[in-house]
């Protein structure tokens, strides 16, 4: 008689549960380093759609000896002699009110040297070679070229949809790709205030020479012409892009979900709302870098990133760089001047 006892070919409840927990620990272990991986790699494909944006950039200032401007104004005098291109029933008689109408981005300029001639000539043809930015289709005018999503534009981090509801008329392609227009925000510029119409306090602007007369202290800005010479500073000392994303800030004093406004790589739904394209490296708590603050002016100014611990920018001279959150106020200020002698 056989009393060996019967060989066991499998686990036994404990161990499968044993196993089970084990697995369970190391995948828990294993995940964020994944995560952060990925993360990595986002950062790391912003970084170089930000270098393409910059170098496109260079590219456009080897051609035309400046660099784009960081919004297309309407052009006064061209409204003034072609009545029936305004919207129907208004005249013009100044340029306050050219002014409310809408204008193109820098990002536009640039797009002969991304390889999207096509894009940027359908657009040129319909602003009358960018002297008029209008495209009245319609009230509010639409533009259905605005729609179209390029990734170049796009930070792969961003939580952000594809079109942005915050932008323009609810209709146009996001981009977190955002000009420097220097330290000040459109909205506490003085100058800005009194010329371009941010206050809803209005003062006289009568000619085209006064917006062109605008001094920013960055590099993109109204119907900016500037040139290598103009940067003082040097080109590896002055910042030209930055970020911004899309993400959920919180919930305002009244009740309001907020999120960061990111940008649109088409137009403005007025030249007067710069901070669409354009915004500011300020030290200023409710400006400053991956600023926590929230409002309605918040939303739609600080430059930011999803990337944790800060956000990308690119140099005017086509290199890019990761600023943290913790960069010193007055460092920060200084790189998005291009000639106050800090650098």
């Amino acid at each position: 008689m056989n009393n060996k006892s019967p060989i066991r070919l499998g686990f036994t409840l404990v161990e499968l549960l044993v196993v089970i927990a084990i697995i369970g620990i190391l995948i828990g272990m294993l995940l964020p380093a994944v995560q952060q991986v990925r993360e990595a790699a986002r950062r790391t494909a912003c970084s170089n759609n930000m270098r393409q944006l910059a170098l496109a950039m260079q590219n456009f200032e080897s051609a035309q000896r400046r660099f784009p401007s960081g919004v297309i104004s309407a052009d006064l005098e061209f409204a003034l002699e072609n009545p029936n291109l305004v919207v129907p029933g208004e005249q013009v008689t100044n340029a306050e009110q050219v002014m409310w109408y809408w204008g193109l981005s820098w990002n536009i300029q640039i797009m002969p040297f991304m390889e999207q001639s096509a894009q940027h000539d359908i657009i040129r043809d319909l602003s009358h070679n960018f002297r008029l930015p209008l495209w009245w289709e319609g009230n509010p005018p639409t533009l259905d070229y605005a729609t179209n999503y390029y990734d170049t534009f796009v930070c792969p981090s961003c939580p952000m949809e594809q079109i942005n509801p915050l932008r323009g008329f609810g209709d146009h392609a996001k981009s977190n790709y955002v000009g420097v227009i220097g330290h000040k925000s459109a909205w506490n510029l003085n100058e800005i205030v009194n010329k371009i119409q941010i206050s809803d306090v209005f003062e006289s602007v009568t000619t085209s020479e006064d917006r062109l007369a605008l001094e920013y202290p960055g590099i993109l800005y109204v119907n900016s012409r500037v040139q290598i010479r103009d940067i003082t500073d040097g080109l590896s000392n002055t910042y030209i892009i930055g970020e911004r994303d899309g993400a959920v800030m919180g919930v305002d004093d009244s009740g309001v979900l907020r999120m960061r406004a990111a940008s649109t790589w088409c137009g403005t739904d007025a030249v007067t709302w710069v901070d669409t394209h354009l915004g500011p490296t300020s030290s200023e708590p409710q400006w400053t870098l991956n600023s926590t603050a929230i409002g309605f002016k918040e939303q739609f100014v600080a430059f930011s990133s999803s990337h944790p611990g800060g956000a990308n920018f690119a140099r005017s001279d086509g290199s890019t760089a990761f600023v943290p959150n913790n960069i010193d106020g007055e460092v920060y200020e200084s790189f998005g001047n291009k000639s106050d002698g800090r650098n």
